[in-house]
This record gives structure tokens, C-alpha cells and sequence, in this order.
């Protein structure tokens, strides 16, 4: 039982080192009206949600760099600060990725994006 609270209280939110990897499932396409996290209320009850879903509204930016920028507002760091993991299955308009948070814990990066909720 212990080894499995020390991984980590959380499904979606995991430390590497000093930093936190977020996985994140992304929906976007033309139904998409505004960038949001769309799942908070479910990540509040249930600290073993898959991930943290976001809608991604199209732009004229990428969709990681308006990825980041949400995060980063979320989490109180700046879009620099959020690194995207290459690799593993790519899909096309949406899906999962895994988002880098640079030097902040789980627990940070959990409060504060549960905070703003």
C-alpha cells in the first residue's frame, strides 16, 4: 500500500525531478467557442482522474503554444515554462499530451490549478 501512495497522489499530475508532468487530454475543432479546463470539478473529487482535459478554441497561434498559455496562466508560471514531452502516439487535431511544468512540485502545480477553480 505505501509504495502506491508514494507515486504520487495524483494520475494526471507526476514528479520528474524537480518538475511536474501533466498529462493532458485536448479537444479542439470548430465546435470549440473558448480554451478552458474543462474538468475541474471531477479533478477535485477524484485525485486519480486520467488527465486534465482542456478545450483548445483554434487561433492563429499553435495549439501547444495556447496550451501553454493557459497552463501557465493556470499555474502562475510564465508560458516559457511549460515544456511539451515529445513522443508516443500523435494524433492530429486532439488527444493526449504531456506538458512539462519547469521546477514546480506536484503539489503546487496541483493547488494551484485546482485553486483557481
Amino acid at each position: 500500500e505505501e509504495t502506491q501512495a508514494e507515486a504520487g497522489k495524483w494520475s494526471w499530475a507526476i514528479a520528474s525531478g524537480a518538475d511536474t508532468i501533466l498529462k493532458v487530454s485536448v479537444n479542439s475543432g470548430p465546435k470549440v467557442k473558448a480554451t478552458k479546463i474543462t474538468n475541474l470539478s471531477e479533478l477535485k473529487r477524484m485525485s486519480k482522474s486520467p488527465c486534465l482535459c482542456v478545450d483548445l478554441a483554434s487561433s492563429r497561434n499553435t495549439e501547444n503554444y495556447e496550451l501553454a498559455n493557459l497552463l501557465g496562466s493556470c499555474i502562475g508560471v510564465a508560458e516559457q515554462e511549460v515544456e511539451f514531452i515529445v513522443g508516443g502516439k500523435k494524433e492530429k487535431a486532439s488527444g493526449e499530451r504531456q506538458a512539462r511544468i519547469l521546477g514546480k512540485s506536484p503539489e503546487d502545480v496541483v493547488s494551484s490549478i485546482l485553486g483557481d477553480a
